[in-house]
């Protein structure tokens, strides 16, 4: 998550996970079915995140004003500096200290870039301009951009743009930190049911992210189709992750110990029932007063008994085809985004599909059925392809290995994008997910030590 900076966020966390706990218990056939312990809270000091990495440095070097990749020459970072004769050796020996979990960033190849604002600052006037740009409906997304060392503010029109700015005036916000974009509302990713049959919609044992499901209502009618985004075992118990729009209300647990169930290809191959989906939460993050948000639009499916899981293994279907010949991906880790990085997805309906990281942590409105003030806080947004019924798709990079196509890190659980869909989509970040127990909690992804993995 954001390491966010408002005062005693951080020192507080044990007194948020007090006053907000949420009901984690399992559902699945047995009536006897016993609850959940809590997931244990985080280590919220250490950086992990990329966002966190990049506050960490502008707290050593408060010119430094954020990192990224061009597409185009991967293997150089590029580095904002208000005065790069005093804050670059100093920046590079902060990075060098804190990126030891992303060996792609090469800091003996640098370009740095004179900017204007420092990283810190930026992300203060993020924090201001949040609950201001809630306020107007034509809002749909704010970001602290690092390829323009600037915040992105996107709106649905131009009087919305000409409000914000009004409001960013009056609270002392210059508007030459800010860029707005005209954009659309997010659209999620789910299909009808009972439609779009393909290769990834058979139902396969064991069951592996990157394949279809079907959601059901715990009175029997069918819900959106989407696609299982990986196995992961939750204090120890088997389950995988989906998309919370996938299921019956989103951010909530349907009519628990009867939740939405989820079967793959025909109703009598049920693989599990929704079992951790908590409700969005005020005050967490920089969540606005009047609002309540989530780090990620991701539930939890426990497992039915019986059923068995590819835990670790994603299918490797064809590139821009959801053709499949048996081939998988190994989970080898989770790992952040940040801007310029390559990223791909596996989708039910689009199969695989690649692209570039273009905006990190931004926060959007997602409004939902029992939550219309709901905001989804530190989504991605990346230039893959996603279509209906890719919801809940694992997104993913590979290992620094060019010649390793087997082994990839989790990045991130794709849920949406534009309304016609094309070359941006929309995802959250895995490490996220798992930061609060206001989202879904420690997750372990990765195979068992027998390696498991196919047929």
């Amino acid at each position: 998550m954001r390491a966010y900076l408002s005062a005693g966020l951080l020192g507080g966390s044990a007194a948020l996970f007090a006053a907000w706990p949420i009901d984690d218990t399992p559902a699945g056939h047995s009536e006897a079915a016993t609850r959940l312990p809590a997931a244990p809270a985080p280590d919220l000091e250490t950086p992990t995140t990329v966002n966190e990495i990049q506050l960490a440095v502008g707290r050593d070097v408060p010119g430094f004003g954020g990192f990224w990749v061009d597409p185009e020459q991967p293997d150089r970072l590029k580095i904002w500096l208000t005065d790069a004769s005093e804050q670059l050796e100093p920046t590079k020996a902060s990075l060098a200290r804190l990126i030891g979990d992303y060996p792609a960033l090469d800091l003996s190849k640098v370009d740095v870039l004179t900017g204007r604002y420092g990283f810190l600052q930026l992300e203060e006037w993020h924090e201001l301009i949040l609950p201001v740009a809630a306020e107007y409906s034509g809002w749909t997304s704010l970001d602290v951009q690092e390829k323009a060392n600037r915040i992105w503010i996107g709106v649905m029109d131009d009087g919305t743009q000409e409000q914000i700015e009004r409001r960013l005036t009056q609270v002392g916000i210059p508007l030459d930190a800010v860029e707005f974009r005209l954009e659309p509302k997010p659209d999620l990713r789910s299909c009808p049911p009972n439609q779009d049959p393909d290769e990834l919609t058979d139902c396969y044992r064991p069951v592996t992210g990157g394949f279809e499901i079907q959601g059901e209502t715990a009175y029997g009618a069918p819900l959106g189709r989407c696609t299982v985004g990986f196995l992961a075992k939750r204090n120890g118990i088997q389950g995988m992750v989906t998309a919370s729009h996938c299921t019956e209300h989103i951010f909530n647990l349907d009519n628990w110990p009867t939740s939405s169930e989820f079967h793959q290809d025909e109703i009598e191959n049920r693989v599990g029932v929704e079992a951790v989906d908590p409700p969005p939460q005020p005050y967490i993050g920089n969540c606005p007063g009047s609002y309540v948000c989530r780090f990620a639009d991701a539930a939890w499916i426990q497992l039915d008994s019986g059923v068995a899981a590819n835990q670790g293994w994603i299918a490797r279907p064809e590139y821009g085809s959801p053709e499949w010949n048996y081939n998988l991906f190994r989970v080898s880790g989770v790992i952040g985004s940040y801007v310029g990085k390559e990223v791909f997805m596996v989708g039910k309906k689009t199969g695989l599909s690649q692209g570039f990281v273009d905006q990190t942590n931004v926060d959007m409105p997602y409004p939902t059925q029992y939550y219309p003030n709901a905001l989804l806080l530190d989504q991605h947004i990346a230039g893959f392809y996603g279509d209906y019924g890719d919801s809940g798709g694992p997104v993913f990079s590979f290992t620094e290995n060019p010649t390793d196509l087997l082994n990839i890190y989790l990045v991130g659980i794709h849920w949406g994008g534009p309304v016609t869909p094309g070359s941006v989509s929309y995802y959250s970040d895995v490490q996220y997910a798992q930061f609060q127990n206001w989202d879904l909690g420690p997750l372990d992804v990765l195979p068992p030590p027998s390696g498991g993995g196919g047929r």
